[in-house]
């Protein structure tokens, strides 16, 4: 019934739980007129409903936003021949006019953009015994502004300042560092400021010897986690948590989403431990002490908060390969062999993948993917370029001995996780105001792949961004309704405003004697006294008794009335078929006329 509560139940999962219908006091006088917004015959035609699908699913998503991502599509290159060239730094110097500068850039939200990241070549000293880890930093970096100061981004990092230098690689000539120094405000940064401005079109090294951190209890940064194998008891882990702004807790960086390069990760870690980041194993050295230097290959273009670690050992692995060699391994702590558990994931995850393509006509480009374990992870799944983490209690799920609801949050689980390769790692957010639109398109793929539904969607033009931001989206769903709506209108205050509305239908009679439909809204509040500007675009679907057939006007102002051509004594029932993320309310007239049409005949209404 019109009581404002939303019900969702998709694709058989059950719906949210109902609430019980406010306390509004109703609205006894008017004195604004308004028009009637004129509804096209054609209002929900051809397709056009699943523009409404998704834009339910983004206010959805949006509430239980965390974190969100995102990055170009790149692709692997095989094993034999992955390991491409340096970074291009021919690249033409074509980016937008660098922005004007404060005399302390430091001090900006955002990074000046003057310098940009092409490649990072990182080295970590990692134990999964140990509660600190060392580490060295190379940041190969474009000049598109003339600067003295090169300034990343730095938390609960320690750099020994005497091991910084900068090099000029368009000559090869050293750039001399006039000093090293860290300002702590709202955010932490780290500066290097060198004797003569850097020079516009030229390319430079940072190079940042050595620096040390801890591994901590909890995100962000480096953290540990334990998991019980059945041989060996409790076993340690070190896994990161980099999202949204993680990275900078475990190294220098330009921690940026639209700052994106490629990533030449080397570990070093105890010969008995299992290394993964974001690209395969390349090769190996041993060193003294037991210890081995694993060198892994060079990954595509990402941003920071999206390349991945992983240090552990007792678990093992159940892997499959496609028929163009990539690879997706599950590990686990127990034996694959002697439960289901592990390969009922494997194949999920090879499902997801499978699906997905198919939604979307895009191909799932990475080499491999490792799917792993985290015991108390705070998040369901921490994703990550080539490395899944997802929580053990829901990642493992045995057929034989789950319900279908656990069965259900598995398989959503890791289908989530598969589809923040398209949106979250693939196309990513321009910044982090920006982190809820992956989520958002990326939990409408989940759930299409969940059900093996093939709708026809627009995903596919949003995927071919490098990264996006609202108004790209906005953009591509009024396309897809051939612009007879403009979602940018409709949306943005639902994105901008806290909270969701309730709307308010009133019946009254003029002086004149003829009959007006007054339609109010105001900011749903469980407190009568709370008062709001507050307003959306929502499109207020009614009808009446003799008029069954619903019809939709699109309030975007506080009070709108209309022509009422009902007869005396016949109710108006709002939110009609329960379409609409809005709670609705009545004058007392109105809600007893409702009632006694339930008791009478509901399927009326």
């Amino acid at each position: 019934m019109g009581d404002g509560i939303c019900e969702i139940a998709i694709d058989g999962l059950p719906p949210v739980a109902r609430q019980a219908p406010p306390r509004i006091d109703p609205v006894n006088q008017l004195d604004e007129d308004g028009q009637m917004v004129a509804i096209p015959e054609e209002a929900y035609t051809i397709k056009r409903w699943q523009v409404f699908c998704i834009i339910f699913v983004i206010l959805g998503a949006f509430g239980g936003v965390v974190y969100f991502i995102v990055l170009p599509i790149k692709s692997y290159k095989p094993p034999s021949v992955l390991k491409p060239e340096p970074g291009d730094p021919s690249r033409p110097f074509t980016d937008p006019t660098p922005e004007i500068h404060k005399e302390k850039p430091w001090e900006q939200q955002r990074l000046p953009n003057y310098l940009q990241p092409y490649e990072y070549r990182l080295t970590l000293r990692l134990d999964v015994t140990k509660a600190t880890y060392s580490g060295s930093i190379v940041i190969n970096l474009r000049c598109y502004h003339p600067t003295e100061y090169i300034i990343l981004d730095i938390q609960d990092v320690h750099i020994s300042d005497n091991l910084v230098s900068v090099i000029d690689l368009s000559t090869g000539r050293i750039q001399p560092v006039s000093d090293t120094f860290q300002v702590s405000d709202r955010r932490t940064r780290y500066i290097i400021s060198v004797a003569e401005k850097l020079r516009v079109g030229s390319i430079y090294r940072a190079n940042i010897t050595t620096f040390t951190g801890r591994v901590n209890a909890e995100p962000p940064g480096l953290y540990t986690a334990r998991h019980r194998t059945r041989r060996s008891g409790d076993r340690r882990m070190v896994v990161s948590g980099l999202k949204p702004t993680g990275a900078r807790h475990v190294f220098p960086c330009m921690d940026d989403p639209a700052m994106k390069a490629t990533f030449d990760v080397i570990i070093e870690h105890p010969s008995d431990q299992i290394a993964l980041t974001s690209s395969p194993s390349e090769s190996t050295t041993t060193l003294a002490n037991g210890w081995i230097r694993e060198t892994f290959y060079r990954t595509s273009k990402l941003s920071t908060h999206l390349l991945g670690f992983a240090l552990f050992e007792g678990l093992t692995e159940l892997e499959r390969y496609s028929s163009r060699g990539q690879v997706v391994r599950v590990w686990s702590p127990f034996d694959p062999n002697t439960s289901p558990a592990a390969e009922v994931a494997l194949n999920t995850t090879l499902d997801a993948i499978s699906n997905m393509k198919d939604l979307l006509g895009l191909d799932y480009l990475l080499q491999k993917t490792d799917v792993l374990p985290v015991p108390g992870q705070i998040v369901p799944y921490d994703v990550y370029s080539g490395l899944l983490m997802v929580r053990d209690t829901l990642l493992f799920c045995d057929v034989d001995d789950s319900s279908i609801r656990d069965q259900l949050q598995c398989a959503m689980a890791l289908n989530h996780a598969v589809a923040h390769y398209w949106f979250g790692i693939t196309v990513t957010a321009a910044w982090w105001s920006d982190l809820w639109v992956t989520e958002a398109l990326s939990t409408e793929l989940a759930y299409e792949s969940l059900a093996c539904h093939f709708p026809e969607l627009s995903m596919t033009i949003l995927a071919s961004y490098d990264t996006i931001n609202t108004s790209q989206l906005w953009s591509t769903l009024s396309q897809a309704t051939d612009s007879f709506v403009n979602v940018s209108v409709v949306m943005n205050n639902w994105v901008s405003n806290a909270g969701y509305p309730y709307v308010t239908l009133r019946q009254t009679v003029e002086n004149n004697g003829a009959r007006r439909l007054y339609i109010i809204q105001d900011a749903f509040s469980y407190f009568l006294a709370s008062k709001s500007t507050l307003h959306w675009n929502i499109p207020v679907a009614y009808k009446t008794r003799d008029q069954s057939d619903a019809r939709v006007l699109w309030l975007n102002v506080s009070i709108e009335n209309i022509s009422d051509d009902s007869s005396k004594g016949e109710w108006v029932l709002g939110k009609a078929d329960s379409n609409g993320f809005y709670r609705v309310n009545y004058g007392p007239g109105n809600w007893k006329l409702l009632a006694d049409q339930l008791l009478t005949n509901h399927t009326v209404i």
